[in-house]
């Protein structure tokens, strides 16, 4: 942004925000001012979850952990953020059929899990 005063470009200004390319991770989300990002890429589905290596797949009991989540008003299950005070921020867990049925797991699994 600006006018690239203090450093040297070969690129105006204009064309550099016009079209721009961002990668988070080595992932592209634009390219050249195009959105090109896959839902994929960035929320789980549980119909793609591997558990062979994870030791989920012979537990023998499982709960909750002190992460807090929250329902949302279309029961999808949400990870709730406190990261100072007075602000709360929220995601949803995985994509929208995985977290409609991480909330439907998450109210059956016990508080505490001693």
């Amino acid at each position: 942004m600006g006018k690239h005063r203090a450093y040297p470009t070969r690129l105006s200004s204009r064309q550099e925000h016009l079209w721009p390319t961002i990668l988070i991770d080595g992932i592209h989300i634009l390219d050249r001012g195009h959105l090109c990002i896959s839902e994929s890429d960035w929320r789980e589905n549980y119909a793609q979850v591997r558990f062979d290596d994870s030791p989920l797949a012979t537990a023998s009991q499982v709960g909750r952990s002190g992460i807090q989540a929250a329902t949302s008003s279309d029961h999808r299950l949400q990870r709730v953020l406190r990261p100072e005070p007075g602000r709360v921020s929220t995601y949803f867990v995985g994509d929208d059929s995985t977290a409609w049925l991480a909330n439907s797991l998450y109210d059956l699994l016990p508080v505490d899990s001693d």
